[in-house]
């Protein structure tokens, strides 16, 4: 949880929790949490150390899975890191004015486009390159499956559906608009975990 490549470049890598090309943080937020970190070992209080031991407890719920590191049970270190981050920024952009001279306004303006910059990049992976690379996580082509099984379904007296990828019998409810009430009237029960 605490690698170069988890935080900035991979990220985790289980679906659907996957954004290629992407870590878990920006870039950017590298050179923030730097100086937060410097900053809270060098003002070492109750708070300072209460928001460490966080971040270094955050992913030991992740430690009993067989998927580490993993994103979705570690969530507690976005708040740590996003603090750690937000002390290194105000940090910088007052050295840099008080040591350097360098108005506020304009370090402000440079981490702004470097933010930007980012929030694209990121963008542009969810909406356009996690698609192509894992398709299946975004559930495509379920629509269609239900749309094409509906027209032929008539045709014949068996139709079987894979559930790899997910219980299929639910995109033919939703699809086909399936009434949810007459649905739990017909369902059959067993209370055994959906695998």
């Amino acid at each position: 949880h605490f690698t170069i490549d988890f935080l900035f470049v991979t990220g985790d890598t289980h679906p659907p929790f996957d954004i290629p090309g992407m870590g878990i943080i920006y870039p950017v937020d590298g050179i923030f949490l730097l100086f937060g970190l410097y900053l809270i070992f060098r003002y070492i209080n109750k708070k300072t150390l209460s928001l460490i031991t966080l971040l270094f407890i955050a992913p030991f719920a992740a430690s009993f899975t067989f998927v580490t590191p993993a994103a979705n049970r570690s969530f507690v270190m976005v708040i740590c890191l996003s603090i750690l981050a937000a002390l290194g920024l105000l940090y910088l952009v007052q050295k840099l004015e008080s040591e350097f001279k360098i108005s506020w306004k304009f370090t402000s303006f440079v981490f702004l486009c470097l933010y930007l910059i980012s929030f694209s990049y990121y963008l542009n992976n969810y909406l356009n390159v996690t698609p192509l690379e894992i398709p299946e996580e975004w559930h495509y082509g379920r629509k269609e499956l239900v749309q094409k099984v509906s027209l032929i379904e008539n045709n014949y007296k068996e139709i079987i559906v894979s559930d790899k990828g997910g219980l299929s019998y639910i995109w033919f409810l939703f699809y086909k608009k399936y009434d949810p009430e007459k649905y739990w009237q017909s369902a059959k029960i067993d209370f055994k975990p959906d695998v």
